[in-house]
């Protein structure tokens, strides 16, 4: 890569293409033949930072998915866990329903 002066407004011009290339700032810079770093410095350098927020996508459920994965019958009634219990919870709770 040959060093190219570039003024303000070339190098702003030059971030603008990379947003609209949809192309990673890597592979914008070597279809260019620009330095990627020297690249990540002067988008800083213009008040253009690439994103780092992390961005949250809301997911919605239509119904709530169980599945059962242990289930114990007594004389009493029936039991059913949607995770594994802990041993000792199961012994216990065993003995009371004695």
């Amino acid at each position: 890569m040959s060093k190219t002066y570039r003024s303000k407004e070339q190098w702003i011009a030059l971030i603008h293409a990379h947003k609209k290339s949809g192309l990673t700032a890597a592979a914008f810079c070597r279809q260019q033949g620009i330095n990627a770093k020297y690249f990540s410095k002067r988008q800083k350098d213009f008040g253009f930072r690439p994103s780092t927020k992390n961005e949250f996508i809301q997911v919605k459920f239509d119904k709530p998915v169980y599945r059962k994965v242990m289930s114990l019958n007594t004389g009493r009634g029936q039991i059913e866990f949607n995770t594994w219990p802990d041993p000792d919870y199961v012994h216990q709770l065993l003995k009371a329903l004695r």
